[in-house]
């Protein structure tokens, strides 16, 4: 039904264009990557239509492993580029669950890895300025607010709040990021080993921003050039020692701001 599925968002799209040219029309809402690639190949969008993705991180837990993200965009952009030419992109919805698990061993609750409240703040974030270095939109969270009270059901703990409205570290970390480098001006990225680390520069007006991290486990990478005197500022945004060692930086997979 894929190939149905692609004729009716077509139709669709052409009948909103036709009543509004300048709308800005997302479609697919994928979260299967060789689905989402299918519906490329097949045209679904066009020129300046965006294409909607969910990176959910299915078989494990990293965001820089889920599609999209896996390569900075690359083989997305040139598929897209063959076949339709669409060149925007939206996350519409990526998530995690901070779920319990009956049995605490448990590496997946209901197909998604088990993460804690730290998992999820520093994943989150670090999907969120994947998104803003690479070009995408726009990222929306699944979900604001827990859908239930139960701790040991996946779908009932993807909140930043929980149902009571009580806050998750996640919550703290996004409205940080937010200040810091919500309408700052994506500069690159500044490592040489993507699969082990990733720093990336945000600037807004006078303050310069690195965003680093270690992918998985820590790792100990070369400080870049003129940042020795730069300021550091924890996930939530509580000053803190510049993590250096011997005069290198010392990273772990929660992201770690410097800034200048």
């Amino acid at each position: 039904w894929m190939r149905k599925f692609v004729e009716c968002s077509r139709a669709c799209r052409d009948a909103i264009v036709a009543a509004r040219p300048q709308a800005n029309v997302l479609l697919t809402a994928e979260d299967v990557a060789s689905f989402f690639n299918r519906m490329i190949e097949l045209g679904i969008a066009r020129d300046n239509d965006v294409l909607s993705f969910h990176p959910y991180c299915h078989a494990q837990i990293r965001p820089e492993r889920e599609m999209f993200f896996n390569d900075d965009g690359a083989s997305i952009r040139r598929l897209a580029a063959a076949h339709g030419g669409a060149h925007r992109f939206r996350i519409t919805e990526a998530g995690w669950t901070t779920v319990m698990s009956t049995n605490m061993t448990h590496a997946f609750v209901g197909c998604y890895p088990r993460s804690t409240y730290h998992d999820q703040a520093r994943y989150m974030i670090r999907m969120y300025l994947l998104a803003r270095a690479l070009g995408v939109e726009s990222a929306m969270q699944y979900d604001f607010r827990n859908d239930g009270p139960d701790c040991y059901y996946t779908e009932n703990n993807f909140g930043l709040v929980h149902e009571d409205y009580t806050p998750k570290p996640s919550l703290a970390a996004i409205a940080f990021m937010t200040r810091l480098v919500g309408h700052a001006e994506p500069k690159g990225a500044l490592s040489n080993d993507r699969e082990r680390y990733r720093i990336y520069r945000f600037v807004d007006g006078a303050r310069d921003v690195l965003a680093a991290w270690s992918v998985e486990g820590d790792a100990t990478v070369d400080l870049p050039k003129g940042w020795e005197k730069a300021t550091a500022q924890d996930l939530q945004g509580n000053a803190m020692p510049l993590p250096l060692k011997d005069g290198r930086l010392q990273l772990t997979e929660t992201p770690v701001y410097l800034v200048k």
